[in-house]
């Protein structure tokens, strides 16, 4: 047994000693394969989700890059004047001094005299593209005349702040019963996790801006005490002064 032992431990040692030259080769083929397997292929495979990381973050410092240039160059007087021209159109709460001070300018724009109003303090849902997308106060305004009156009264108010929509007009007995939605939207809560692209506006928001800025300012604008009748929703909640 130990004869065998020994005779195999010397035919190791011989086989060995016939072709060490091939063991340091053999054994770099060996090291090879192993690091391909370990190290290099999984690199392969998780290249291209890398790189979509990597384009990804690109992406995000070519955006911040933008952001300075942008707030680099701005001139903060006209970002000023353009915010509040924004917010004269699209008030952030229910601007019911400003609603009052439009209808006014309307009818005296107009030649049109007003018999009475009333309005809903709530919020109006609407099915409107445009109406879902802000809230809105309803106004019934009734006035003196007939229904070309009225459409010279919607004229005037289109083209006064803050941003309004006529949505019916009826006339009986020399009366006309006007419905406008007044809109206004509050502003966004953004929290510090949240990102916001900063961006110049663009050539239609500011051909927008541009428009809005002829509107009818009504700032100085005293309103007329007509005789005022609410809706139930209105007679519920505290006056709105």
């Amino acid at each position: 047994m130990n004869f065998n032992t020994k005779l195999s431990k010397e035919e190791v040692l011989s086989f060995y000693s016939d072709n060490k030259e091939y063991a340091l080769p053999a054994l770099s083929i060996v090291a090879s394969f192993f690091l391909f397997f370990v190290f290099i292929v999984p690199q392969l495979i998780s290249f291209p989700s890398k790189r979509q990381e990597a384009n990804i973050e690109n992406a995000k410092l070519e955006r911040i890059k933008e952001a300075e240039k942008v707030l680099t160059g701005a001139n903060v007087d006209i970002l000023d004047s353009q915010i509040k021209i924004a917010t004269k159109a699209l008030p952030p709460g229910k601007a019911f001094e400003e609603i009052l001070n439009g209808i006014s300018s309307a009818v005296s724009l107009s030649n049109t005299q007003i018999e009475s109003y009333q309005f809903d303090t709530q919020t109006i849902l609407s099915t409107g593209s445009i109406a879902s997308k802000f809230s809105t106060l309803l106004f019934e305004i009734t006035i003196i005349g007939s229904t070309q009156e009225a459409i010279e009264f919607t004229k005037a108010l289109y083209k006064t702040y803050p941003a309004s929509e006529v949505t019916s007009i009826l006339t009986s007995s020399g009366i006309t019963s006007v419905k406008a939605l007044f809109y206004y939207k509050s502003f966004s809560q953004v929290s510090p996790e949240e990102r916001t692209q900063v961006r110049s506006i663009s050539a239609k928001e500011k051909e927008t801006l541009d428009e809005i800025s002829k509107w009818n300012d009504t700032s100085a604008v005293i309103f007329f005490e007509p005789e005022v009748s609410a809706t139930e929703s209105a007679e519920n909640d505290s006056s709105p002064f």
